[in-house]
């Protein structure tokens, strides 16, 4: 239902600035028009529920690049781990342990328990190492990366229900894609940090810039 008030019309608010700010378009309702629809219409495609919890959060970027960042994120972490001789062969059992957990919990999250928003699963390409490290630790970058290290296996005494228990953990952050939604907050901070120091002359175009492409613009309207 349509609101007055709502997170989809503040974002069509801000667009609508931005594009009279940045334009010089001040005076003119069409372009600020337009940006204010299209702002709301690209919060609403942004707009997901986390499966499970319901949350509402705001994704601004798509699934293949997130899955694209994580794996150059995997692939610059495990060359680091490769160069040191810490990835264990996937015939260690430590490797196949690690495997066989989560290969079960990889089964289970395609059955699509939770609901809320899973189509970005569909682009994970999953992968699975154990580093040969005393850290108790573990994590799962966008893209299903998971990364195990020994020094967890040692601090769960290898039970398998209590590893699974804390991948699982991890397998969850990147359904819900939080790393994801903080990259996204932290790129629109950026914009909006950048287009306030322009308000403030702190940079961006000057007067005199916006002018000309105001002038610019309305010839080529002209013609």
């Amino acid at each position: 239902p349509f609101s007055l008030i709502s997170k989809r019309n503040a974002a069509g608010v801000v667009a609508a600035a931005a594009s009279s700010f940045l334009l010089g378009f001040a005076p003119l309702a069409a372009p600020a028009a337009a940006a204010f629809f299209a702002g709301r219409h690209l919060f609403s495609r942004a707009e997901q529920d986390v499966p499970f919890t319901n949350r509402r959060h705001i994704i601004l970027m798509p699934s293949a690049a997130e899955c694209m960042l994580g794996q150059l994120q995997h692939a610059k972490t495990l060359a680091s781990y490769a160069a040191a001789g810490k990835v264990l062969p996937k015939t260690h059992p430590d490797s196949v342990l690690v495997t066989d957990i989560a290969r079960k919990l990889i089964r289970v999250l395609g059955e699509g328990h939770g609901g809320g928003y899973q189509r970005h699963l569909r682009y994970f390409s999953w992968s699975v190492n154990v580093v040969a490290d005393s850290t108790p630790n573990a994590f799962v970058l966008p893209g299903g990366h998971i990364v195990v290290f020994t020094g967890l296996i040692a601090l769960m005494r290898r039970d398998p229900d209590m590893l699974a228990m804390v991948m699982g953990h991890e397998v969850s952050h990147a359904l819900a894609r939080h790393s994801t939604e903080k990259l996204g907050i932290g790129a629109a901070v950026s914009v909006a940090s950048a287009l306030l120091m322009s308000s403030l002359g702190m940079g961006g175009p000057s007067s005199d810039e916006l002018r000309r492409r105001q002038a610019a613009i309305l010839e080529m309207r002209r013609r």
